[in-house]
């Protein structure tokens, strides 16, 4: 089941809610159950739209992502965009040369939903592509959505202004269509940012394109162009798709690291860092993760090593418009960047931290997950349980015992959220379990709780489900 908090006038939540949640409320409406819910493999969330994939491999998009495509003032959407067949193999054009107004919503082809969800969020609608392709995960940046195929090909659609869906347009658009100059990778992961793109191959290598002003992109060699125009048309290489190259610090000056295969990236919610794990477990980062500085030095620019104080084996990482979170594979949490709540390092909250620092966390509390939004955090525990700290307007935090101490801006740590279900009982690898003694032979029949997390800018979605199974 879905669950949300925070802001429902940012249009992720059901505006018959309460404008502020501050607890996790289940966003379905109980005089209607659905008919057949939705089991989800992947969800994201943007600014004011959000996402999710079911393990089937539907789409389904809601809230307000149609504003740059249907307003008055939206780009026309370029009418001899090819429209694609077999997953992308083959394509096909219209010969107008008119520009067409932009689509409405309906473009999406909407499905029959689950009434609940149908009624309880807004513009909810089904997204199929022309040959209904298995989507195997998606993620939205500030204006624009991204989906990756089970056959490895990158589809991109939404708000084009800075060439970041990768196609050879710079027009808006509401279809998804596959990034041509990628079509001979297998694409096995992408993440938005603000307004670039970050994409990773089955081999380990990352491409990036969009904005590139606080040199987000990571590098100068470029892959391929993009569009036909002119390079003096865009702004800071925005046509151009670039392939990110890494570096290491030797002590005497940063060199290329050759033979980096990178596993996993993160993005900035509504900000303009990049980050990648690679399978070794070091962590990089590029780009402008402070607003208040101005220009980037040299350095800055280069895909380089997080900068812990020690060695540490990276899990995975968040970041929101002026920080990052960084999850250990022991479990430990660390933050990283511009002074505030979000970082949950109790008093050394006051001051922006250059390296990574310790968050605090309660006891022998271990951390499997983390979501940033813009200004707030969210971890889930190997005990099953949701943590937050940052920024507390709106109620993004699920939290309110304790919301003080988690929003503190000099002394922040994560406090527990009060989530909007039953606690399910003891841990067992790191999930909660439920068994019960089954016959005679001691069979067990067994209870998951599966959390995943995602947040916004001022809210927060939770998606619970149950597995059941026998021992």
């Amino acid at each position: 089941m879905l669950h949300g908090c925070g802001s429902s006038t940012s249009s992720c939540l059901p505006s018959t809610l309460p404008s502020v949640l501050s607890t996790f409320t289940a966003l379905t409406v109980p005089t209607s159950p659905p008919t057949s819910p939705l089991d989800l493999h992947s969800i994201s969330t943007g600014i004011n739209h959000a996402c999710a994939v079911t393990k089937s491999g539907e789409l389904y998009s809601w809230g307000n992502g149609v504003t740059i495509t249907t307003t008055a003032a939206a780009a026309a959407v370029d009418s001899t965009v090819k429209i694609d067949n077999n997953d992308g193999d083959n394509a096909s054009s219209s010969s107008s040369s008119t520009p067409l107004p932009s689509p409405p919503p309906t473009t999406f082809q909407p499905c029959p939903l689950p009434p609940s969800l149908a009624s309880s969020l807004p513009n909810l609608t089904a997204i199929t592509l022309p040959t209904r392709p298995h989507i195997l995960s998606c993620s939205c940046g500030s204006h624009h959505t991204l989906l990756v195929t089970q056959s490895g090909l990158l589809h991109t659609f939404g708000s084009n202004t800075h060439a970041q869906l990768g196609h050879d347009f710079l027009e808006n658009t509401t279809t998804p269509k596959v990034v041509e100059a990628l079509k001979d990778k297998t694409i096995v992961g992408a993440v938005a940012g603000s307004a670039h793109t970050l994409c990773l191959t089955l081999q380990g290598t990352v491409y990036a394109f969009g904005r590139n002003s606080e040199a987000q992109l990571g590098s100068t060699k470029y892959l391929k162009r993009t569009t036909p125009l002119p390079a003096n048309s865009f702004e800071g290489g925005r046509n151009w798709i670039s392939k990110v190259t890494f570096y290491r610090d030797e002590g005497g000056g940063f060199k290329e690291a050759r033979g980096i295969r990178i596993t996993s990236l993160a993005a900035s919610t509504n900000g303009h860092a990049s980050f990648a794990i690679s399978e070794s477990g070091t962590s990089y980062w590029w780009g402008k993760l402070d607003s208040t500085s101005t220009d980037l030095n040299d350095i800055e620019r280069l895909p380089r090593e997080i900068p812990f104080f020690k060695k540490s084996y990276t899990k995975m990482i968040a970041a929101g418009s002026t920080f990052c979170v960084i999850v250990n594979r022991d479990g430990t949490v660390w933050a990283m960047g511009k002074e505030g709540p979000w970082l949950g390092v109790g008093p050394n909250c006051r001051w922006k931290q250059e390296r990574p620092s310790q968050v605090m966390l309660e006891g022998d509390l271990l951390i499997n997950g983390v979501a940033c939004g813009e200004k707030h955090v969210i971890l889930t525990s190997t005990e099953g349980n949701i943590w937050a700290c940052g920024e507390g307007e709106f109620g993004r935090l699920g939290v309110r015992e304790g919301v003080e101490k988690a929003s503190d801006r000099v002394n922040s740590i994560p406090r527990e959220s009060e989530e909007g279900w039953e606690k399910i009982g003891a841990e067992e690898d790191g999930k909660k379990m439920e068994e019960e003694e089954e016959g005679r032979k001691g069979r067990r029949k067994m209870k998951r709780r599966n959390i995943m997390i995602a947040a916004g800018a001022n809210h927060t979605l939770v998606y619970e489900s149950i597995t059941e199974f026998e021992d």
